[in-house]
């Protein structure tokens, strides 16, 4: 049957833990973006820093979608 999907109550558990997982680990990556770039922002000034915070911040986003 095309369009059926099958799967068990364990399957889908086990599936939404991968997406739980997952999630923290974007959420993780991005607090250590956050960091790194405000280490980078501190010293930096101008067009060029306000394009890239800019920049990280629509690509973040993208990633809370």
């Amino acid at each position: 049957m095309a369009g059926v999907i099958r799967l068990t109550y364990e399957e889908l558990r086990a599936a939404a833990r991968d997406f739980q997982q997952a999630s923290q680990e974007v959420e993780q990556t991005n607090q250590r973006v956050n960091s790194r770039a405000a280490q980078l922002l501190g010293g930096w000034e101008g067009v060029a820093s306000q394009s890239f915070m800019q920049e990280l911040e629509s690509c973040q986003r993208q990633t809370r979608r």
